[in-house]
């Protein structure tokens, strides 16, 4: 019983796993840029505006867009 519920576990995993880097192929590729700098190499908002020479504003609304279309596309996976 446990074996089962185990596979059922890892099955469930890896299907939202794939659904989670589907929807990251989705974000358009600046936004997705943006996002690797805050979430994947530690950056503040502050640091990746310094970086890229755009404005904090524009930064953050980037990266608040890039996780509209995230919460977009695994809410329904059929979205653009």
């Amino acid at each position: 019983m446990m074996e089962i519920q185990a596979t059922d576990s890892l099955v469930e995993h890896k299907e939202r796993d794939a659904r989670v880097r589907h929807a990251l192929s989705r974000i358009p590729g600046e936004q997705m840029e943006l996002v690797k700098a805050a979430f994947f190499l530690g950056q503040t908002h502050s640091e990746i505006a310094q970086a890229t020479g755009l404005p904090l504003g524009t930064v953050k609304s980037r990266i608040r867009l890039a996780f509209q279309h995230l919460r977009r596309a695994l809410e329904d996976p059929a979205a653009p």
